[in-house]
């Protein structure tokens, strides 16, 4: 068609947090680890194991999970609030286990 203009424009999607933002996909890494004062099982047979194995030397072993996800959505202020609480409160066990995260 001839005149037909094309307008440049951001194209915005409803995010998981709910608000209407431009289309960013943010990846997410969730590091999720017991904490230092709770006693790891997990972390205490692989180390019993290692030194079976003939690995010398070893100190503390610590077994934790790394969660990734892609989000729709910008890194601001709410977007992080909004992932605290999904790791607080989803990911985690607050009482037992400490998380971080990384953004890329």
């Amino acid at each position: 068609m001839r005149g037909l203009l094309f307008k440049s424009f951001p194209l915005t999607v409803k995010g998981l947090f709910g608000s209407l933002l431009p289309f960013f996909i943010v990846k997410v890494t969730v590091y999720v680890t017991p904490k230092k004062n709770v006693l790891d099982p997990q972390g205490a047979a692989v180390s019993h194991a290692m030194g079976s194995l003939g690995f010398a030397g070893l100190k503390n072993v610590r077994i934790g999970k790394v969660i990734e996800i892609e989000i729709d959505g910008q890194d601001t202020p709410d977007f992080r609030k909004s992932l605290d609480s999904i790791c607080h409160g989803l990911l985690s066990n607050p009482v037992i286990e400490d998380y971080r995260y990384e953004l890329s």
